[in-house]
């Protein structure tokens, strides 16, 4: 098992057993290094599907030291079959399909959440571009 840290920018943390559910179901398009966090209530197997989710993604599963136990890369939208390892885990991240393999990731790897705040666009440009014509 290899032990390295991996940072991963989390910009979506789902907690409450809806948010959980919804997850990125109707997301049609996400950003290429930023991954959402599920954090579940207890440390067991999680299965998750990709009903309603447009995008590709890469699934990691956590213990409750946030150590890969596992991970499904390459996810096929709108699939109804599970997602899921056979270890127990306390958190999954979802991000964009080709993280897993770009960033040579692999079971036994410490995960490093990097909280990304989303931010919403500035109420005074948002009025700017009401009214420019393109």
């Amino acid at each position: 098992m290899n032990n390295n840290v991996i940072s991963i920018k989390i910009n979506r943390v789902f907690k409450t057993e809806k948010s959980i559910q919804q997850g990125l179901m109707f997301v049609k398009k996400l950003p290429q290094n930023l991954g959402a966090l599920f954090c579940m209530k207890d440390e067991k197997i999680h299965k998750f599907w990709m009903k309603n989710t447009y995008v590709s993604l890469d699934v990691i599963f956590l213990d409750k030291n946030f150590k890969i136990v596992g991970f499904v890369e390459n996810t096929n939208p709108l699939d109804l079959s599970f997602v899921y390892v056979n270890y127990p885990s306390k958190y999954v991240i979802e991000i964009k399909s080709g993280f897993i393999k770009k960033n040579n990731i692999h079971v036994g790897n410490i995960v490093k959440p990097i909280y990304i705040k989303k931010t919403k666009r500035n109420s005074n440009s948002k009025r700017h571009n009401k009214t420019k014509k393109v």
